[in-house]
């Protein structure tokens, strides 16, 4: 009598890979540990692909890692490396005591603006020397030492804004730079002198990846702007915020590449009269405006007045009406007002952002249009898009001065001159579930999953006390970046 009965050995390899890619990661993990053929199996490409789509389905930052990298470079290894972080950062991060693998110490710039950029590698700082320069930072090196990355062509002056945009689908990095220049003494009063406005190019190049700056567009802009976050840059175009006469806001759209001579290439738009003081402004890829004060955000439809960068504002110029209005509720308070970047998603088809006014969290995401308004005759209100969608999640007041740092589901709450901070996951349906379950974390599901109002808390002690209250963190990466109260600023390496 034949014996038909098949084993494991008699099915194809083809079979197995195709079974391994519906399963999430866990389960791969477990699969791989039982045997030498499994162990091989799992070191597939195609299985790697569906554990990092598995287990970023509800992640746009880790999502846009893979998006970034080519198909023709994606090996295993890169993405198994890429997952084994991701869960070693979540890991990390919700744990009871959160703990960075090593924390590594350098020392800062007088400047008023950084920033932390996606990926984690590289930390930017302005100086404040009239040099007008840009450092940068490598936290990829043995040793963080900064490098001159740019400095004003003009001289004696200093930056006094600055806003950066990332190319999704440059490999290797590539990112946009604005930079506002002001001698010191147009900072805080008004001048008819111009300020300078720049937008760079920056890549990184090179075997060991170096950063270079090319200066792409240079011109004159008027009116100071306020102290929290002016410039806005999306595409082709330059979003930034002045003020006129009493304390009035103004929006300027500056077409900084890509125009031709002669053609328009600057709009502006003045906000509704009674408009309170703008904090923050966000420019979409279809040009309509995001403006955050201290009791409202709003969003209004492209720009449309053609404009030349002048110091005197025409008093026939009409204002404009938003198009949405959310408030929300008190406190109102400028201090503790955070406003996230915009993460995008999956094609761009939405803007994601948050805030925190002092005791809740909103979460936003705006539906964008189909076709980028990046030409002169598109400039016109979209249509037959839904209303912005916003959640909320309460927050317990923090005693002392507070501050947050708001990344895309991590953030990271402080008070001043403490060395004590409360990091947080927000719920993300079943990434997060699983993500908790593989970190031997047992929650009850009903607490992980669909419940927006509820977040996954743990609370960190650093070996320093932080100042200013001054957090960034890269959910890329899993680095967190703080200033010291002794003005030194550590990294704090969490995978």
């Amino acid at each position: 009598m034949s014996n038909n009965s098949l084993s494991m050995n008699d099915i194809p390899d083809e079979v197995l890979i195709e079974v391994f890619t519906s399963l999430d990661f866990p389960a791969v993990i477990a699969l791989r540990l039982t045997c030498r053929r499994f162990y091989a199996i799992s070191k597939s490409l195609a299985v790697w692909l569906g554990a990092f789509r598995w287990i970023s389905q509800d992640a746009e930052e880790w999502r846009s890692q893979l998006e970034n990298i080519p198909q023709q470079s994606r090996s295993a290894e890169q993405l198994e490396k890429l997952v084994t972080r991701m869960v070693r950062f979540e890991r990390n991060w919700s744990s009871t005591r959160p703990t960075p693998q090593r924390i590594a110490y350098f020392e800062g710039t007088q400047g008023n603006r950084t920033a932390l950029l996606p990926g984690g590698r590289w930390f930017l700082a302005t100086t404040m020397d009239k040099s007008g320069r840009v450092l940068c930072y490598d936290f990829e090196a043995q040793e963080i030492a900064p490098k001159t990355l740019l400095e004003c062509p003009l001289g004696d002056r200093d930056v006094w804004a600055m806003a950066f945009a990332v190319d999704q689908t440059a490999s290797p990095l590539e990112f946009d730079l604005a930079l506002e220049f002001a001698n010191q003494d147009q900072f805080f009063v008004a001048s008819k002198e111009p300020r300078v406005m720049s937008v760079w190019r920056v890549r990184s190049d090179g075997p060991d990846g170096t950063l270079s700056a090319k200066v792409m567009r240079i011109f004159p802009v008027y009116r100071r702007t306020p102290v929290q976050q002016p410039l806005s840059l999306s595409g082709d175009w330059l979003l930034r915020l002045s003020y006129g006469q009493s304390y009035s806001p103004i929006l300027t759209v500056h077409r900084w590449r890509g125009h031709q001579e002669g053609s328009i290439a600057d709009f502006i738009l003045l906000p509704q009269a009674g408009c309170e003081p703008l904090e923050n402004v966000s420019l979409l890829p279809d040009l309509r405006i995001i403006t955050v004060s201290h009791s409202r955000v709003e969003l209004y439809a492209p720009a449309t007045h053609p404009w030349k960068p002048s110091p005197i504002i025409p008093p026939t110029l009409p204002r404009s009406s938003p198009t949405w209005v959310f408030e929300y509720p008190p406190p109102h308070r400028l201090l503790q007002l955070s406003v996230s970047r915009l993460v995008y998603g999956r094609k761009k088809t939405a803007a994601m952002f948050a805030l925190h006014n002092g005791e809740t969290l909103f979460n936003f995401r705006i539906a964008l249009t189909p076709a980028s308004t990046t030409n002169d005759d598109s400039s016109k209100p979209p249509t037959d898009l839904p209303e912005p969608q916003v959640t909320s999640v309460s927050l317990r007041p923090m005693t002392g001065l507070e501050f947050m740092c708001l990344g895309s589901s991590h953030t990271i709450r402080s008070s001043a001159n403490t060395n004590a901070a409360i990091f947080a996951t927000f719920p993300q349906h079943s990434r997060l579930r699983a993500l908790r379950w593989f970190s031997g974390v047992r929650d009850e599901p009903d607490k992980l999953v669909g419940t927006p109002a509820r977040a996954v808390k743990s609370k960190f002690v650093a070996p320093f006390e932080s100042g200013a209250g001054r957090w960034m963190v890269d959910e890329q990466s899993g680095r967190v970046v703080c200033m010291t109260k002794e003005r030194q600023w550590a990294v704090l390496y969490f995978a």
